[in-house]
């Protein structure tokens, strides 16, 4: 395989895959670890999960309140608790997290470290950050210095997955574009080894610049954003692109990379063609002011040229541990909460669609199955896959204010 990067991918001609009939899959519950035995570990509400190989759940709460903590995949507690809050927390930010097989890392930028947790919850060494993400001598012409980054993976040499930032110039990088996020494999004394992908950081995303360093940001109307998904372990990178010319309309393109940059399969999907209304432009510029010196003419300007001519419908992407992409896609009539998944297998067939619950965040997925949590009950869910929808239930209603016993609410688990 030739060494690949993400935005040459997106000018090579891709095929769509022949679309035989993909199978509609429903969602059942199928593990429950409720807002109780959250709070009985001493932490507060859930903000964020990460899942190991082995069905391990750990856990990251809101403002790391209660500290970082773990269930089994029976969902039993683990017993074990990181800080991640305090003066003498040992965590001072949870930024990234992931698995290194059985380990559990968190990339630290407050304290610039990379923390490892051992499965029973011991914090076994700590990382430091290097000072400097730094080209090879032979590269110095290549890439700039970085000051600082963003660990998107770590490897079990310690090499690191990253997106390095602040670029410092002391020589001239004709071969760095600084238009462009970099997502580079650094050795552990922050060498860059190679590029894996390049991407827009904020796509669809108008700066404006004002006086001194002042600056002010607005979203392009009906912007299309690109989705970049990594699986925990680092070896699998999903960058998701919605069609958004004549060209491409009508599809979703998505390019799985290794941790090389190497591909491992390019290939078109289906989503909804529907051109973006010129009218609807125009109704949300008229409501576009100027900012520093720049008139509100020339900023309407610059934003109708970004605005793309058909609109986007994916919402979100992910990786599982089995290197499962789950692609989520919105209706063309948004109702805000319904949505789709493609399933797609690690070589990139499509092998099931799935309506996503209402009321669940997904935060991680492999071919079985979806983790998440329940907005409302702020507890966390692990739902399978099935090939029938799950039995409706009927739950009772609180009594009414008259003292009159209400209808039955009818739930249908989703």
């Amino acid at each position: 395989m030739k060494h690949s990067r993400a935005l040459l991918l997106s000018m090579l001609p891709l095929a769509l895959p022949a679309q035989g009939t993909v199978p509609r899959l429903y969602l059942a519950p199928d593990l429950e670890i409720t807002a109780r035995q959250i709070k009985a570990e001493g932490s507060g509400m859930p903000d964020k999960i990460s899942v190991a190989p082995d069905g391990r759940i750990v856990v990251i709460p809101k403002s790391y309140y209660g500290g970082i903590h773990a269930f089994d995949a029976s969902g039993k507690s683990l017993g074990w608790k990181v800080s991640a809050e305090g003066p003498n927390a040992e965590i001072g930010w949870v930024g990234s997290w992931g698995w290194i097989g059985t380990t559990f890392w968190v990339g630290d930028p407050r304290y610039g470290q990379v923390v490892l947790v051992d499965p029973k919850g011991h914090v076994v060494r700590s990382i430091e950050y290097p000072s400097w993400v730094h080209p090879h001598w032979a590269e110095r012409r290549k890439y700039p210095l970085f000051a600082s980054m963003e660990v998107r993976a770590v490897y079990p040499d310690t090499s690191m997955l990253v997106v390095p930032l602040r670029p410092r110039s002391v020589l001239g990088t004709p071969g760095y574009n600084r238009s462009l996020a970099h997502l580079v494999h650094v050795n552990p004394s922050g060498a860059i080894e190679h590029t894996v992908a390049t991407f827009h950081a904020e796509g669809g995303i108008l700066t404006l610049q004002g006086v001194g360093r002042s600056e002010h940001s607005m979203p392009v109307p009906f912007r299309a954003r690109d989705y970049r998904a990594i699986s925990a372990d680092g070896y699998r990178v999903a960058l998701v692109s919605p069609g958004v010319t004549l060209a491409d309309s009508g599809t979703v393109r998505v390019v799985m990379l290794n941790e090389k940059g190497d591909t491992i399969f390019r290939r078109r999907y289906p989503q909804p063609a529907v051109r973006v209304q010129q009218a609807a432009v125009d109704s949300l510029l008229a409501r576009v002011n100027g900012f520093g010196s720049t008139s509100a003419q020339q900023v309407r300007s610059r934003l109708a040229v970004r605005v793309p001519a058909f609109r986007s419908y994916v919402t979100d992407a992910f990786v599982g541990n089995d290197y499962t992409t789950w692609v989520v896609q919105r209706p063309v009539n948004d109702t805000a909460k319904a949505r789709d998944a493609v399933v797609l297998d690690a070589h990139g067939d499509a092998v099931a669609l799935v309506a996503l619950p209402v009321g669940i965040t997904p935060l991680a997925v492999d071919r079985q199955h979806l983790w998440g949590i329940d907005r409302a009950a702020y507890g966390i869910v692990r739902l399978k896959l099935q090939a029938t929808p799950p039995p409706v239930t009927a739950t009772p209603a609180p009594p009414s204010r008259s003292g009159t016993a209400a209808a039955a609410k009818v739930r249908v688990p989703r």
